[in-house]
């Protein structure tokens, strides 16, 4: 594969490609700044990488969509709390490891 490149949006790709050792040579915005495309030299060890990585043979697919399903959950937690203070009585008294914390 001479000369060749390989592009891609897919984050998650991307991720697990650079922890495999492989390092992107360019990147660039797309539709409007919506998309980044990530530019690799397409070498047959890239490609070999690219195969297990789509067959998921290392478990990284299901690893990082559990990672972005736990980020979410955390951060709908933090934007329910955030709303809830807005609401709390100031003053109020908190109780964490022996310790209290006004408000």
């Amino acid at each position: 594969m001479n000369n060749q490149i390989y592009q891609t949006t897919d984050l998650k790709e991307v991720v697990h490609l650079t922890y495999a050792g492989f390092q992107y040579k360019d990147m660039f915005l797309l539709n409007n700044n919506k998309s980044v495309v990530f530019v690799f030299d397409l070498t047959d060890k890239l490609n070999n990488e690219l195969i297990k990585y789509r067959k998921d043979e290392y478990g990284v697919v299901r690893i990082i969509e559990n990672f972005k399903n736990i980020k979410s959950k955390i951060y709908s937690l933090k934007n329910q709390q955030w709303q809830l203070k807005s609401y709390r009585p100031k003053n109020q008294i908190y109780y964490w490891k022996k310790d209290n914390y006004s408000r």
